[in-house]
């Protein structure tokens, strides 16, 4: 332990307050799960309509077409799981 204290790493990369706080305040929206859905960026991504991701995938392939001449631009249906991990 005491090696890592020593590191000038160790200084840079320890949480303070302000991260705590805002850990804390994240941790607090999910206990409401309206608002974790309005306040949670990822959160609200996953839960949006169908209908709204369809939306703007047409305005994205609009712009697209108009950029890229030649380009074949076309919206295909998909699908995809959450995952989260770290090598």
């Amino acid at each position: 332990m005491e090696k890592i204290r020593k590191n000038p790493l160790a200084r840079a990369v320890r949480i303070d307050k302000m991260t705590i706080a805002a850990f804390e305040a994240t941790l607090m929206d999910y206990l409401d799960p309206e608002k974790a859905l309005q306040s949670i960026p990822v959160l609200k991504m996953l839960f949006q309509p169908l209908e709204t991701i369809k939306s703007r995938a047409r305005k994205i392939a609009t712009q697209l077409r108009k950029q890229i001449v030649g380009g074949d631009i076309a919206l295909v249906k998909d699908s995809s799981k959450l995952a989260g991990f770290s090598a």
